[in-house]
């Protein structure tokens, strides 16, 4: 039999052949020798996974820590530096302990009952029922986020890349990226109407339309792909490189010129 419970956010289901009875506080079941009543409660559970509930809770505190800083991030500069400092913290916590980053745990415990020595073994799924935010790439990080150049920080990192693309400053970068983000955007949507217009001839039945079309639609296909290849290019690596120096702005307070 299989029983289901909440216990301090976490998901716990336990399998048994024993009957339990819910309560308030878990489940409880009376002993075979009728003379002893066993409880499975949350300081049960945590007594007997001792140090795993403990990463468990810490791996609860640490998505809702990802998902909180990464959802209020103002700027696309402010997004890639938390989210740099929170990989790193990811990764050392993934490495550290055995419940890993996997936010959940299956063991098994026992419990005796003290008057006539029986014991009970339970198989136990303990998980917790929340997940990490997925990551914006660089793309979509930006057409959401965008450059806030009253930040100092993000002054000073763009001032910086501007330096290494042999741009005038911060201001001609963040406007070569708008305008590269935005010639994207238009290009593609013109492309989309050029790909509609195949598909208003698909009636069409003779061997010459029907090539005439699928070549047509094919060519139109190519195009995009490649467009989007190269132009997607430029912008990525560009918004690559100044998410790459956010790392320097955990190392390295910086001052905006």
């Amino acid at each position: 039999m299989q029983f289901e419970k909440g216990f301090e956010g976490l998901t716990c289901l336990l399998q048994t052949e024993v009957a339990l009875k819910d309560d308030r506080e878990g489940w409880n079941f009376k002993c075979q020798c009728k003379l002893e009543t066993l409880r499975i409660t949350e300081d049960v559970l945590r007594g007997e996974l001792g140090a795993r509930w403990h990463q468990l809770m810490n791996f609860q505190k640490f998505v809702q820590e990802w998902n909180g800083q990464l959802a209020s991030a103002g700027d696309f500069v402010e997004y890639f530096k938390r989210l740099t400092g929170l990989r790193s913290r990811r990764r050392s916590k993934g490495s550290s302990d055995d419940v890993g980053l996997l936010g959940g745990v299956e063991t098994t415990f026992n419990l005796n009952c003290s008057r006539c020595k029986r014991t009970y073994r339970f198989q136990i799924s303990l998980r917790s029922p929340l997940d990490f935010t997925e990551e914006m790439d660089f793309l979509e990080a930006y057409r959401k986020l965008k450059f806030d150049l009253s930040k100092k920080e993000t002054e000073t990192l763009l001032e910086m890349e501007a330096v290494k693309l042999g741009l005038n400053g911060r201001y001609e970068l963040a406007k070569h990226v708008e305008t590269l983000e935005s010639e994207t955007a238009q290009i593609g949507a013109f492309l989309d109407e050029l790909a509609a217009i195949p598909q208003k001839y698909d009636h069409l039945e003779s061997d010459l339309a029907v090539s005439l079309i699928k070549s047509v639609a094919d060519s139109i296909g190519e195009i995009r792909k490649e467009y989007v290849k190269e132009s997607e290019a430029d912008l990525k690596r560009i918004l690559n490189g100044i998410s790459t120096r956010c790392e320097e702005l955990l190392m390295v307070p910086v001052e905006a010129p």
